[in-house]
């Protein structure tokens, strides 16, 4: 039996909201935490932007989760997330590892602004 679009879009939603409690519950551990924010960038749905651009964000959290948030938002490439793709970026006090990532997402956004095609998007991290 086929699906209606909305209960697999409700499905979607409920499993956005599952990886974004999970992104922002600290008690899941830095490295599960990662893992959510990699599976929200392999989605490529921009519903999952706010969670990522909030775990981004968040000064003083664990350096490999902002990383791999950074990369899913390039992986996505919603123009919302320039803002604050550019803040970390222009950060004083932003590791450096961190503005590097942000740096690539940022590249690989303006690449397919540009019309670059999303299947031959370049490797990065």
């Amino acid at each position: 039996e086929k699906e209606s679009g909305d209960d697999l879009t409700e499905k979607q939603n409920k499993i956005i909201r599952a990886l974004s409690n999970g992104l922002g519950d600290v008690r899941q551990g830095s490295l599960m935490r990662h893992e959510f924010a990699y599976v929200m960038g392999q989605l490529r749905d921009d519903r999952c932007c706010p969670s990522l651009e909030e775990a981004l964000a968040k000064d003083g959290d664990c350096v490999m989760v902002r990383h791999e948030a950074a990369e899913a938002l390039g992986a996505i490439g919603a123009s919302r997330s320039y803002t604050v793709l550019r803040q970390v970026t222009n950060g004083n006090d932003t590791p450096v590892e961190l503005v590097e990532t942000c740096q690539i997402a940022l590249n690989v956004m303006e690449w397919r602004d540009r019309g670059g095609d999303a299947a031959e998007m370049p490797a990065a991290c």
